[in-house]
């Protein structure tokens, strides 16, 4: 037996014949017989130890050529192969990675995966890749031809695969950057950075750690290519030099990758599918029998439609043989396919069609299907069947599968772990191209390509009776006998979803077709989210994701099998759905993927039946969307049924099957199992609110029908072995039944390390090339991350309740088999009837008249009396490929998604599309009348083109000042589409772009070149634009042209500064705007200008491309030297009057609630009171204003502390009396604190007040008495800033004439902290007899009353949105999630610009903290964490520990962190440590489970789990040190601070996993390899699975070290300090007054360096001069006749003044100012530290108190 084995693995791959007949070399053989037996053993060591042997093999192999060693080479691939559905999980993690290594020819990929791009034949690529800053201002510079890249790809035909040398050079921003040459041939081109003088490659150095000794083993086979080719691949750690290497912090991953290159023009592909069945196919009307059915010959007369048509390929549908007996087979039910159905006219008529087609210049493309059909199937196909087990342990041929969601009863499955199976599909492909011309393949079911199902493990090691094994050796190596439906290899292994692996299939299928046929197309099935994968396999998937989110949004469910069902309304998609996916899209494929989309499929129906009036979008997304279009036969006829298609359920139904994009995006495919999942931890939370449980609970229904519970506070339902192999399938939240299993994404974003999703994921379970044991032979031990290691039971009970009877012992043995495991229930089985209904075919009479009859209601339904003719739609679809033809950038152009107003994002889909060249913008309305009476008049839009601006080339970027328009593409208009007036490119892209859309239609604008117009017509149409528009409106100075020009002079020099403001005044003054207008309007665009580099900073605004924002220091001083020596004498005096004017802000006043040592209750508290301290330390005037409650938190009174003390009582009307208030003042670190005092209203922070009159006295009380305090204390605020509901309605007192004209120069902005539901708004609710209270409030009832709710509600915060100038909210992602989704988003829509900025942290005080804990390094806090809270006796770094810190409350989602634990022990075999540290209250339900479940954990889990929920935990600082990871699942967190203290560690961040909601998604960013970027891992549905998968990657990053201690140190950067949250407020606060935000010290700073400027804009007469004040002081100003005494000029610091005496010393520092001044003489005056004074060294004019020193300048 072992002897016939080792012949069929030599014989396997297509060796060479020699081998192949057994003669293979002694030692081959024998070495062949050992990884036989050691792959076929239960033993985990003994497989991994065999699987680090055939490494060590093959890269023996590549060092020594396959060519020299042909044989071994087949052996490998053979047992490789046959390694892809091993019992183990290890085993079929390196079995991916080292196939991929095998088909490279070099081994690049033994680490880790390349990270792809797409390109195509003819196109030449450019390799970018950022280097590390050490110091942001020195961009990094390589020396000349230091680096070069070499690229490894196909060359000549017929040649093998080469290395080439390209020269590398430095960008600007300190990066590399080579442009290749075009590719001259599809496949795979891998490029990595070598040093060039030696060709090593460029290792990620870490100067504080030696290299590992493994790695070194191992390192001389890097570089080496399969043909012999010697790279010199000896890593020299210190590179040539022994200086600093400019790449010593990168990581080595960054350093290479690979292009797939597809063949020339397939981004430009157009598909026409034809089923051939179906063409010319006819039935008897009178009996229904099929009269006449469709042949290749029929397909010969319609190829010049075809060819009209715009198709570039014809995609054959069941071209291949099927059972010749069977005249009703499914076209799909391949009998031989290398062989043409004969059926259809045979191999004569097709082999005459594919050159008609060929000549026609289409490709011709036919089916690649991976089964067979069951019955009558070819013999060559009889050995390579697998078998299963039936619900009677008989076994029986296992039926198609996709592993999933379906199988296909008419057909089998073969054996692809045998290499047979491979070479025979491939073979049999390339005898279709050789014999019959065919150049292209659709491969049925790719996105489960190679399917391989787990081994049955139990039956393969069954004894007979005589104890003798029943199965031989070859049956358990290749896995004879699988589980049912249960997907194992590559599409179930962490290399493939986790890690980035290509598919090794797929990559030699494609691999040896590209080799002989260069221009061959490979079209792959694509469904599960598994786009990424297929792409980087060289596959163009062809995805159903488009259709089936229309047909969502349509109401209907489009399943894989292309049945259709009506979709529940709770489960049904909108535009973001699209908006959210092409988002996804950009981090999830890779860069410039090429896929194919439809609008349906061979056996779905028509459009008109899938859509109804959105089939007319359906045309456009087909067309406009940056894929290759796949046209069905016969669905631009008018038509939406037919005979061969899968059925249409008229009813709604609630399946497993319905697909939810919504559930799943931004994330990849889920694996599933038939167990129930961890609900929410508490069998009290029957008690919660149902919301809530529905949140929680989840699948709560499935888990019921599963497990038979759906409560209760328990370890996750499966044993432990299952848990280390298996994940939870997922469900809906709603508690709805699941949706379409499809797998989650572990990230979004680009990165190293993996494709797509999952390319941000380091192989840490496939770090083969470090695992060593001896020699060259890797231990595989490790292989699979901790979630493949084998886990001890856990849980006796449910693992006794496995499937099918297995012990548990069965199922160890398998080593934590990682799969994804299914059951009858819920896999879909096609029976062999149901596959007929596809295929055309004889009906009955009765058939045809139904069909015909539904599809005449459809037609009258869809409304031809409105416009939406079926039989009409023809004519779109040409209109539309024509479009797609004339304009390249809807064929070639990159994409990005266009924002609309949160208000319409659901309802309208927008999108750009570019090139080089062009520029189109596309925007659809999805919704008319039928989805509700709103949507009946169509939308007016405003598209945000910023984020296209962003992305646009260079090309155009440098043409912004050029004249730009829209124009309608679809009228064919050649009057631009803007009405506005002339724009350049820059105002269109900055500039919202207005239009309206009709229900049910789209707009396509072109930006192009305005013909008409001159740059001074332009300029002069900006200047009206200023004067006509709200400028107060203008954000960003891009926006229109003549504050851009300001922005762009100051960025520049003094000199354009200032003939941009002259300019600017010139053309104001000739609109006829008088004195004072020109100066508030040039203020305006100063200080947009100034406030540019902020919005930058802050806000994530798109950076200028062509200058550096100034800040406003530079501003005013250039302000300055024109106000002082300006040649122009208009320029001069515009300068002095915008100076004075500029940087002047009054008081701000913050009215809150809460503050912080007083009375703080929550984050408001301490954010109001951080914010009010950071503004005062900037040098501005802060008071805030609070109550004085009766009891503090601590319900403690007389709390405010000596140094605030009553000052006078104040009267505050409330309506129905007068209370007196008292007033307590005081001051704190440099803020003015001002508190009002009424016990009866103000007993305790958010203290009850006793019924809904009181509720809104209290409101009144607050908002009133403020203001009253701010005119008793003649306080005249320039901003008041009021925060949340309380004092909410303050603005609308100051506007409404209750305090006359005093505020009418102060500015209302009001503070969202949590609008999260009515208590947040403060509402009050009045009994019938009340009315609206309107005796007590005196306001316009619209301010406060909605009149179209039920009933009437008091809100105060209704007031606060329609009366104050502007609102804001602490963090930029909540600030969205209210504009599209609450109560009151109209309101918020009011303000054209909310502001939102993220809570800080006070950043030194916690390292101060950290400090006097002597804590000085993240390893040392890890350790002390350890040993008190696990007990151990030292440090085990190796075990990662996680932590959360907070209040145990359903809000915080401990219950996610709870379920996951006993399933993250067993995954990872042990080695893990998580704490949970806070108190939980027993009276809260929630609180009272998890501690339950807290201490039930404690109990089982010693070393690895600790809580102590009776506690009031006090380590938060030391355990957010110590920690390797945070927890922060909540389930909404408007801001969040906990975050942010984790990111502040000892000398690096401790990166934090999250729920991606509310400020969290501000403040956390996936971590990316590529751009070392990051702080954490998000997962986007709150369940279990989504956090669970979040939890993984951040284990994986975690196993590699030097990634994870980059990650860590990138985590620190992201640190927030509440002092730059304090500059972000202040610049909006800026922008409100039209006020420029300076710093004095820098503005000191840089006022001495412009002074030295040369500019032709001074007075050529003008000298520097040095004033000087030599005495002693601290703050020194003077102020001159020299600006006509119109400011104060600061100078430079001295020391502190001694006892106040301004007596001379002469031994202090000199303060000085140097002035730049024309001839003449100057007065002036010192003021020190607030005193105005004379300096006696310098000569002085005038009498008494006019006298003032004098400078005389010559």
């Amino acid at each position: 037996m072992m002897s016939a084995l080792v012949s069929r693995l030599s014989a396997a791959a297509g060796a060479s014949a020699a081998a192949a007949q057994g003669k293979a070399t002694p030692a081959t053989r024998k070495r062949a017989e050992k990884w036989a037996k050691g792959l076929t053993t239960r033993d985990v060591a003994v497989a991994t130890e065999t699987m680090g042997d055939v490494q060590a093999a093959l890269l023996d192999a590549q060092v020594t050529s396959y060519a020299r060693c042909p044989d071994i080479v087949t052996v490998i691939e053979a047992t490789l192969i046959a390694a892809l559905g091993n019992m183990h999980a290890p085993v079929r993690e390196a079995a991916v990675v080292l196939l991929n290594v095998l088909y490279d020819g070099h081994s690049l990929q033994l680490e880790n995966s390349l990270m792809p791009a797409v390109s195509s034949v003819g196109e030449a690529p450019v390799v970018s890749v950022s280097l590390p800053q050490t110091d942001p201002t020195q961009p990094t510079v390589l020396a000349p031809g230091s680096l070069t890249l070499r690229l490894f790809g196909p060359s000549d035909a017929g040649r093998p695969p080469r290395w080439t040398t390209h020269a590398v050079t430095s960008t600007a921003g300190g990066g590399l950057r080579v442009k290749l040459p075009p590719f001259p041939r599809p496949g795979y081109y891998d490029w990595l950075v070598a040093r060039a003088e030696d060709g090593d490659f460029v290792p990620d150095v870490k100067r504080h750690a030696p290299p590992d000794p493994s790695t070194a083993s191992t390192g001389a086979a890097v570089g080496t290519g399969a043909n012999g080719e010697d790279l010199d691949a000896d890593v020299d750690v210190d590179g040539p030099n022994d200086g600093v290497d400019p790449l010593g912090h990168m990581d080595r991953r960054r350093l290479c990758g690979r292009f797939v290159v597809q063949p020339a023009g397939s981004r430009e592909s157009l598909v026409a599918e034809v089923p051939v069945d179906q063409v010319g196919a006819s039935w008897d009307a009178g009996t229904g029998q099929l009269e006449t059915r469709g042949s290749f010959g029929a397909v010969l007369q319609v190829l010049s439609d075809l060819k009209m048509s715009g198709a570039t390929a014809v995609y054959l549908m069941g071209a291949l043989e099927r059972p010749i007996d069977e005249p009703d087979a499914p076209p799909m039910a391949a009998a031989d396919r290398g062989v043409l159905a004969s059926v259809l006219g045979g191999g004569d008529d097709f082999a005459q069609l594919t050159a008609e087609i060929r000549r026609l210049g289409m490709v011709p493309v036919v089916d690649a299907i991976e089964r067979v059909s069951r019955r009558r199937a070819h013999r060559k196909y009889t050995s390579l069947g697998v078998m299963t087990r039936d619900e009677r342990g008989v076994l029986v041929s296992h039926p198609g599968t996709d592993g999933r969601v379906i199988t296909w009863e008419e057909s089998a499955l073969l054996n692809y772990r045998k290499v047979e199976t491979w070479s025979l599909l491939i073979s049999e492909v390339k005898r279709l191209a050789r014999d019959y011309g065919v150049r292209g393949i659709r491969l049925d079911n790719a996105q489960s390509c190679p399917p391989i199902m787990a081994v049955d493990a139990e039956e393969l090691f069954r004894l007979d009776p005589d104890g003798v094994p029943h199965y031989s050796l070859s049956d358990i190596l290749y896995g004879t006998v699988v589980m049912r439906n249960e997907e194992s290899g590559y599409w179930a292994s962490e290399a493939g979803s986790d890690c980035g692996y290509a598919n090794p299939f797929l990559v030699k299928l494609t691999r040896e077709l590209w080799n002989e046929y260069p221009t061959f197309m490979v079209l792959g099935e694509s469904h599960f989210h598994r786009e990424p994968q297929l792409v980087a396999s060289g596959v163009v998937p062809h995805s159903m994701r488009i259709s089936q989110i229309l047909a969502s949004i349509s109401g209907m469910s489009l399943r894989r099998d292309g049945s259709v069902a009506v979709l529940p309304p709770h489960k049904r998609s909108t535009a973001n759905t699209l908006a959210r996916l092409y988002r996804a899209d950009q981090a999830d494929l890779p860069r410039d993927a090429i896929l194919a989309s439809c609008t349906c499929t061979h056996a779905s129906p028509y459009p008109g039946a899938l859509y109804r009036r959105r089939s007319w979008i359906a045309v456009d997304l087909l067309f406009f969307l940056p894929h290759v279009p796949v046209l069905l036969w016969g669905e631009n006829s008018g038509r939406a049924l037919r005979v061969d298609m899968a059925p249409v359920v008229e009813v709604e139904e609630d399946s497993v099957y319905d697909v939810n994009y919504d559930a799943v995006l931004p994330k990849s495919p889920r694996l599933r199992h038939a167990g129930s999942q961890p609900v929410s931890p508490s069998a009290g939370l029957a008690h919660a609110s149902q919301e809530f449980s529905e949140l929680t609970l989840g699948n709560s229904v499935m888990s019921a029908s599963l497990s038979g519970s759906a409560s209760g506070l328990r370890a996750p339902p499966y044993s432990s072995s299952q848990s280390a192999s298996v994940s939870p399938m997922d469900g809906l939240s709603g508690g709805a039944a699941p949706t379409q299993p499809v797998e989650v994404s572990a990230s979004g974003g680009r990165g190293l390390g993996g494709i797509g999703g999952m390319r941000k994921r380091s192989n840490s379970s496939l770090n083969l090339r470090s695992m060593s044991m001896g020699g060259r032979k890797p231990s595989f031990g490790n292989l699979a991350t901790a979630g493949n290691a084998p886990a001890p039971v856990v849980n006796q009970e449910l693992a006794s309740r496995s499937k099918g009877g297995s012990s548990v012992k069965a199922k160890a043995m398998t080593s934590g088999v990682r799969r994804t495991a299914s059951s009858s229930s819920l896999v879909r089985s096609q029976t062999t009837d149901e596959g007929k209904r596809l295929a055309v075919r004889g009906v009955g009479a009765g058939d045809l008249e139904a069909i015909a009859d539904q599809e005449a209601r459809l037609r009258a339904e869809i409304g031809p009396q409105l416009g939406f003719d079926l039989s009409q739609i023809r004519g779109h679809y040409t209109h539309r490929s024509l479009m797609r033809q004339q304009l390249p950038a809807l064929r070639l152009g990159r994409m990005v998604v266009v924002p609309v107003d949160p208000s319409v994002k659901e309802q309208v889909f927008a999108f750009a599309r570019f090139t080089t060249e062009q520029i189109v913008v596309v925007a659809l309305n999805l919704k008319d009348g039928r989805d509700g009476e709103a949507f009946g008049a169509g939308v007016n839009v405003d598209l945000d083109l910023r984020p296209v601006w962003a992305a646009l080339p260079e090309e155009f970027t440098s043409r912004r000042a050029e004249l730009f328009n829209a124009f309608d593409v679809v009228a064919g208009a050649e009057e631009p589409f803007v009405t506005e007036g002339l724009l350049t490119l820059e105002e269109l892209m900055f500039r919202r772009l207005s239009l309206h859309l009709t229900p049910m239609s789209s707009s396509v604008l072109e930006l192009r070149a305005e013909p008409n117009g001159t740059a001074e017509d332009h300029y002069a149409q900006s200047v009206t634009r200023l004067t006509l528009e709200d400028a107060g409106d203008i954000k960003d100075p891009r926006e229109n042209t003549v504050l851009a020009e300001l922005a762009r002079g100051a960025a520049t020099s003094l000199t354009s500064f200032a003939t941009a403001l002259e300019k600017a005044r010139c053309g104001l003054a000739s609109e006829g705007l008088d004195t004072s207008e020109i100066r508030r309007v040039l203020q305006l665009g100063l200080q947009r200008a100034s406030s540019l580099l902020f919005s930058v900073l802050y806000e994530g605004t798109v950076a200028p491309k062509d200058f550096v924002p100034s800040v406003g220091e530079r501003l005013v001083s250039y302000l300055a030297m024109l106000s002082l020596s300006g040649a122009n004498a208009d320029t001069k005096a515009l300068a002095r009057a915008l100076l004075a004017n500029a940087t002047a802000i009054g008081p701000i006043v913050l009215l809150t609630p809460e503050l912080g040592r007083f009375s703080t209750a929550g984050g408001l508290g301490v954010m109001v009171d951080d914010l009010a301290k950071e503004l005062a330390a900037l040098g501005l005037e802060v008071h805030v204003i609070t109550p004085y409650y009766t009891l503090n938190r601590k319900n403690k009174t007389g709390y405010l502390g000596d140094g605030i003390r009553w000052t006078r009582n104040i009267k505050v009307d409330l309506g129905t009396h007068v209370v007196e208030v008292g007033i307590f003042q005081g001051k704190e670190a440099g803020v003015n604190l001002l508190f009002l005092e009424r016990g009866d209203l103000l007993p305790k922070v958010y203290a009850d007040p006793g019924g809904a009159a009181k509720h809104l006295q209290t409101v009144v009380l607050f908002s009133v008495g403020a203001l009253e305090a701010c005119c008793a204390t003649g306080l005249v605020p320039s901003v008041v800033i009021s925060n949340d509901w309380l004092p909410s309605m303050a603005a609308g007192y100051a506007k409404n004439g209750f305090f006359g004209p005093y505020f009418d120069n102060t500015s209302f902005f009001h503070l969202v902290h949590n609008l999260g539901d009515a208590a947040y708004e403060g509402r009050v609710y009045p009994n019938p007899h009340e009315g609206d209270f309107g005796v007590i409030h005196r306001l316009p009832r619209n301010l406060l009353v909605d009149p179209w709710w039920s009933r009437v509600v008091v809100n105060p915060s209704r007031c606060a949105f329609m009366t104050s100038d502007t609102w804001g909210t602490v963090s930029p992602n909540y600030l969205k999630e209210l504009l599209a989704g609450h109560p009151l988003k109209n309101l918020l829509a009011m303000a054209k610009s909310p502001f939102a900025y993220p809570n800080g942290i006070r950043i030194k005080e916690r390292e101060e903290s950290l400090a006097s804990l002597n804590i000085t390094t993240h390893a040392q806090a890890k350790e002390m964490v350890q040993k008190k809270y696990f007990g151990f006796n030292t440090a085990d770094h190796s075990i990662p520990l996680f932590a959360f810190v907070g209040r145990v409350t359903s809000q915080k989602g401990v219950h996610l962190i709870l379920n996951a634990v006993d399933e993250l022990i067993a995954h990872t075999g042990g080695k893990i440590q998580i704490l949970v540290g806070g108190p939980a209250n027993e009276a809260d339900p929630y609180a009272a489970a998890c501690a339950r479940h807290m201490r039930d954990l404690s109990r089982r889990h010693k070393w690895c789990f600790w809580a102590a929920p009776e506690e009031f935990f006090t380590d938060g600082l030391l355990v957010d040190a110590g920690a390797d990871f945070g927890f922060v699942p909540s389930l909404f967190e408007p801001a969040g601070l906990r975050q942010i203290e984790s990111f502040v560690g000892a000398g690096d961040g401790t990166p934090v996993i999250a729920h991606a909601v509310g400020g969290l998604v501000d403040t956390i960013f996936e971590w990316d390899l590529e751009t070392g970027s990051g702080n954490g891992f998000l997962f986007h549905e709150y369940n279990h699975h989504s956090f669970l998968a979040a939890v993984k990657r951040a284990l994986r990053v975690f196993s590699k070290t030097e990634e994870f201690t980059e990650l860590r140190r990138a985590t620190r950067t992201t640190a927030i300090d509440v002092r730059d949250a304090a500059w972000a407020w202040s610049s909006e606060f800026h922008r409100l007054r039209n006020s420029i935000y300076v710093r004095r010290p820098i503005f000191r700073e840089d006022l001495d360096s412009v002074v030295e400027e040369d500019s032709e804009a001074l007075d050529s007469c003008a000298t520097v001069h040095v004033v000087r004040w030599t005495a002693v002081g601290e703050d020194v100003v003077v102020k001159g006749s020299w600006d006509g005494w119109a400011r104060e000029w600061p100078l430079t610091d001295g020391p502190a003044p001694i006892d106040g005496d301004l007596e001379e010393a002469a031994d202090v520092e000199k303060h000085m100012v140097r002035l730049r001044l024309p001839p003449g003489d100057y007065e002036f005056k010192f003021k020190v530290d607030g005193k105005w004074v004379l300096a006696k060294d310098l000569p002085t004019r005038g009498e008494g108190a006019f006298t003032n020193n004098l400078l005389s300048v010559s």
